[in-house]
């Protein structure tokens, strides 16, 4: 009779010692998958692999040091880095200025954020130029094609003689050589 339960004994402790294996396996993935994300500045997957993590083990100190870390950036950085990241994944397909007016360029950017993020980004953009500026000021930029937005708006800036700052609330763009404010201090 012992006979008959000594496979089955065997089976149970190899899939008993394999359990503990498996799982710290997938806990190291999660943890590299997270870091890599962290690496790429995509701290909306590092955040949901790090809390994966807390699901399989709610001690695991590296993945609360990580979720606290991030949590730092994003407050000392405000909207402005969560902002400036979704901007850099945004890809405009197709970009074509010849001589296209400031504030038509930046209405456009402003369309390209909104459709591209399915409704996601919402471009703000404070513009601080007199209107006869905005309006006299012209773009050419021609034969581009998948361009980030990020890398977009600071084209659009140096052709147009301005500079173009993400900030916590908006997009501000402003005369060339005007100083930039310091971030506000976080209480």
């Amino acid at each position: 009779m012992i006979r008959a339960f000594l496979p089955a004994l065997v089976v149970a402790a190899m899939v008993a010692a394999a359990g503990p294996a498996s799982a710290g396996s997938t806990s190291q993935e999660l943890y590299t998958e997270a870091q890599r994300a962290m690496l790429r500045s995509d701290t909306e997957t590092a955040k949901q692999k790090f809390s994966q993590l807390l699901e399989l083990d709610p001690k695991d100190v590296r993945a609360r040091n990580s979720l606290r870390m991030i949590e730092s950036q994003e407050k000392a950085g405000g909207g402005a880095v969560v902002t400036q990241r979704k901007l850099e994944k945004l890809v405009v397909p197709k970009v074509e200025f010849r001589d296209a007016t400031l504030d038509s360029v930046l209405e456009f950017l402003r369309q390209q954020a909104d459709k591209l993020s399915a409704g996601d980004l919402k471009l703000n953009f404070v513009v601080k130029l007199p209107p006869d500026e905005v309006t006299s000021r012209k773009v050419t930029l021609t034969g581009m094609t998948n361009i980030p937005m990020s890398e977009l708006l600071k084209y659009v800036g140096e052709l147009s003689g301005v500079s173009i700052t993400v900030e916590t609330h908006a997009v501000v763009v402003r005369p060339r050589g005007e100083p930039i404010p310091a971030p506000a201090a976080q209480p």
